[in-house]
């Protein structure tokens, strides 16, 4: 995932480590909700508008946003239950 080049240890983001199904799954932010995309955290970030501060990537660092096919495939995954395989 893209996200991690920020978001793993050492890094900017590593406060909100994303390497692993279970830092997803399990996180206090609830950024993925097993069966629940709509109200995922991750999904959230990804889709706000481009001026939002809180969207992710952040605008100021001049990352690429997902493309919508990288986010449809992130919403299905946690639809289906965000299973491990």
């Amino acid at each position: 995932m893209k996200c991690v080049s920020c978001h793993a240890p050492g890094e900017l983001g590593e406060k909100v480590p994303l390497l692993t199904r279970d830092d997803l799954v399990n996180s206090p932010l609830e950024l993925a909700i097993p069966g629940n995309a709509a109200e995922s955290g991750l999904v959230i970030a990804i889709t706000r508008p481009d001026s939002d501060e809180k969207r992710m990537p952040p605008p100021k660092t001049g990352a690429a946003r997902l493309k919508e096919e990288e986010i449809a495939a992130i919403r299905t995954w946690i639809d289906n239950g965000a299973k491990d395989d």
